[in-house]
């Protein structure tokens, strides 16, 4: 069978995360080879099902866990005779990507985005603290079906709590940098600086100046310590910023395009775009709905 992209989940969404149960006792759970543009975690409740990733063929029972990348092949077969309930959980890499308040955050988040998961992750074992996985993972379910007041943040903290377990329980691994001990005050200083004057004009020059550094060597120790070009970064946190002002000011989009930095509304409106994924216009418009 050839594969297809399931498109579900898709980066317009306001809130691009999924999260179902799939049950074969009340539905059938059978999925032929497909990909999506998402993250997923398939966690075994209880029963068994085969789960074919690649090319690579497992058998999932109850309390495993199994984490797919964006872009990976994959498909889901009921055992004959076998239960199976699976929780699914699907997200944009943009729920977790998030404006980084320094460089501790940073690595760990960009450690989940860069690490290829390949296996099944048996959770029966004590040592693996299954139990805190499996109460995070069940409370966002409960969380998204609710969908209360504040559930959005609710969700994107369980993902991040999700982060921290890998980490802890040798999941995924942080990256190795060079140790020297200018390391996290050079990231953090770079990464202050641009918060601090993202809405003027500035370049990576002016840190490079500031740090007495060369341009090419903080272009690419920016990008390996956070993940983002020093572009990318300073457009987020004033797409970051413009979000606060759309949604607890008065101004209109021209004046917060400049007020964030940008000189063009058209500059900024496609930049947005780029970042969130849909126009600035569209928080407007259900901010006056509202009232």
């Amino acid at each position: 069978m050839k594969p297809y992209k399931e498109e579900k989940i898709v980066r317009d969404m306001p809130f691009p995360v999924e999260v179902f149960i799939a049950d074969n006792r009340i539905a059938n759970i059978d999925a032929g080879p497909h990909w999506h543009d998402c993250y997923e975690v398939l966690y075994m409740i209880e029963g068994a099902a085969l789960q074919q990733v690649n090319d690579k063929q497992f058998k999932m029972v109850q309390h495993d866990v199994l984490i797919l990348n964006p872009g990976c092949i994959h498909s889901t077969y009921s055992i004959p005779g076998e239960d199976a309930c699976i929780l699914v959980i699907k997200f944009m890499k943009e729920i977790i990507d998030s404006r980084f308040a320094n460089f501790s955050d940073s690595q760990y988040i960009q450690a989940f985005i860069n690490n290829r998961f390949d296996r099944i992750f048996h959770l029966n074992d004590t040592r693996q603290n299954f139990m805190e996985l499996h109460n995070i993972l069940l409370a966002l379910h409960d969380e998204y079906i609710g969908k209360q007041s504040g559930f959005e943040i609710y969700i994107r903290g369980s993902l991040f709590h999700l982060i921290a377990w890998c980490v802890r329980n040798g999941i995924i691994t942080l990256p190795e940098f060079p140790q020297e001990s200018k390391t996290g005050l050079r990231i953090n200083s770079m990464i202050n600086y641009i918060e601090d004057n993202f809405k003027r004009e500035i370049n990576l020059k002016d840190i490079a100046q500031l740090l007495n550094l060369s341009y090419y060597y903080c272009s690419r120790y920016f990008k390996r310590m956070t993940g983002k070009t020093f572009k990318e970064y300073l457009d987020f946190v004033r797409i970051c910023e413009a979000e606060k002002l759309l949604v607890a000011s008065e101004m209109n989009i021209s004046e917060i395009a400049l007020t964030v930095g940008y000189s063009r509304v058209s500059s900024f409106n496609r930049v947005f775009k780029k970042v969130r994924g849909y126009n600035p216009g569209v928080i407007k418009k259900t901010k006056t709905a509202k009232f």
